[in-house]
């Protein structure tokens, strides 16, 4: 909702748009958010990435046990983001917003590479990924839930540029 409050300085009319105004649309705060959080995977940053959390947040994903909260949550992030060739992209992502605005479901494709724990190898992975985002009472969007799936068996870098 646009709110315009007149003002006038110094003999000349001028509509000032309102703080309401800067708010920015469900669908924005949860790009930005997202963005946040894949610099932050990138730069090892696990209280960042899980700063935009939930306090009832939960992660799906394969291979994984599900992580529930944000102490979870913080604790799997830190021991993850210790592989230091870790990196992290997504592509084609698209956003749905609640009507009423209070909840956003974003789709991406993802990139992933990461060291195997088991071939102690640098390997690839891509899949798809989902945040849906809930607001909170204080207003703010948080990620609720979280789930990645990989779309295919994941590969050495150099295998997968083949």
């Amino acid at each position: 909702m646009l709110v315009l409050a007149p003002l006038a300085l110094g003999g000349c009319d001028r509509v000032v748009p309102s703080a309401e105004t800067f708010v920015a649309k469900p669908e924005v705060q949860a790009l930005t958010i997202t963005g946040a959080i894949v610099a932050a995977v990138n730069r090892g940053d696990a209280a960042q990435v899980s700063a935009s959390n939930a306090p009832d947040y939960e992660l799906y994903s394969h291979g994984y046990p599900n992580v529930v909260g944000p102490e979870d949550a913080l604790a799997s992030n830190t021991a993850l983001l210790k592989d230091e060739a870790i990196t992290f992209a997504i592509d084609n992502v698209r956003t749905e917003v609640s009507q009423d605005g209070d909840m956003v479901v974003l789709t991406a494709d993802y990139d992933w590479t990461y060291t195997d724990s088991v071939s102690g190898e640098v390997v690839a992975e891509q899949g798809n990924w989902v945040l849906i985002f809930k607001r909170q009472s204080d207003g703010q969007l948080k990620v609720w839930r979280e789930i990645a799936s990989d779309t295919a068996p994941a590969q050495s870098p150099a295998a997968a540029g083949s």
